[in-house]
C-alpha cells in the first residue's frame, strides 16, 4: 500500500471514530435530557398578565446588549397602536452562547381564536425577517397546568412554530427560531427562542416543559 493510500485510511477511520463518538454523546445527551427534566425550576412571575411559569434553575436573567432585546418589535405579535402599555418582558439565557428565550406577557380580554393567533405570529416573523424551513404554524390546546382553567372556561390556546432558519439580515447565519403566541386566562404571553440549530432542537424540550406549567398567578398572602 503506498503512502497516499494509507494516509486516506487513517483519515477515514478517525472521521468515522469521530462520528461514532459524536453520535453516542448526543445519544446520551438526549437520554439525560428525556429523564432529568428540570425538577421544581425557578418560579418566574409575569405580573401585568396576572400569571407565573417555572423555568430550569440553569437558565438565568440575560446581561447587557441580550436582556436590552426587545421582546416584542413593532408590528409583531400584540404590538401595534393598540397595543398594552403595560407589559412583563424578561430575557433568559439558556447557558449556551446563542441561546436566549424572550418573554413578553400582558392582559388582552378574550380567549384568543386560532386565527388570530395564527395572524400574530405570522406579523412576528416577517417583521423579524425571518426565512424558516418550515414556517407552517400549529395550534394546540395548552397542555399541563393551565388544562384546569381551560376546563373551567379560562381557555388555553398555543400557536407555535419551530424551525431551522435565517434572518433575512444575516443569511449567512443559521439558527434554530420557536416562536409561541399563548392566550390564557384573558392574557397573551410570547414567548421567542433562539439558538443553533443542533443546541435548539435539544433545548426544545425544556422549552416545552417551561410552557406546561403557565398559569394564573397564586394570590399573594
Amino acid at each position: 500500500m503506498n503512502p497516499y493510500s494509507s494516509a486516506v485510511l487513517v483519515l477515514a477511520v478517525a472521521a468515522l471514530g469521530l462520528a461514532a463518538a459524536l453520535g453516542l454523546s448526543l445519544i446520551l445527551k438526549l437520554r439525560s435530557i428525556r429523564t432529568r427534566g428540570f425538577g421544581e425550576g425557578t418560579p418566574l412571575a409575569l405580573p401585568e398578565a396576572g400569571l407565573e411559569l417555572r423555568y430550569p434553575h440553569w437558565w438565568k436573567r440575560a446581561r447587557g446588549a441580550a436582556a436590552a432585546a426587545p421582546a416584542v418589535v413593532d408590528g409583531g405579535a400584540g404590538a401595534g397602536p393598540s397595543a398594552p402599555s403595560k407589559r412583563s418582558e424578561v430575557v433568559l439565557g439558556t447557558g449556551h452562547s446563542r441561546g436566549l428565550l424572550r418573554i413578553s406577557a400582558w392582559r388582552e380580554p378574550g380567549p384568543g381564536d386560532e386565527a388570530g393567533l395564527r395572524s400574530d405570529v405570522r406579523s412576528f416573523l416577517r417583521e423579524q425577517g425571518l426565512e424558516l424551513d418550515d414556517p407552517e404554524i400549529t395550534v394546540v390546546p395548552l397542555p399541563g397546568p393551565a388544562d384546569a382553567a381551560r376546563r373551567s372556561g379560562g381557555g388555553g390556546l398555543n400557536a407555535w412554530v419551530a424551525s431551522g432558519g435565517r434572518r433575512s439580515s444575516r443569511p449567512e447565519e443559521r439558527t434554530y427560531f420557536e416562536v409561541h403566541l399563548v392566550a390564557l386566562e384573558g392574557a397573551r404571553v410570547f414567548f421567542s427562542y433562539t439558538n443553533s440549530v443542533l443546541q435548539g432542537f435539544l433545548d426544545a424540550y425544556y422549552l416545552e416543559k417551561v410552557l406546561d406549567t403557565l398559569r394564573p398567578a397564586r394570590p399573594t398572602r
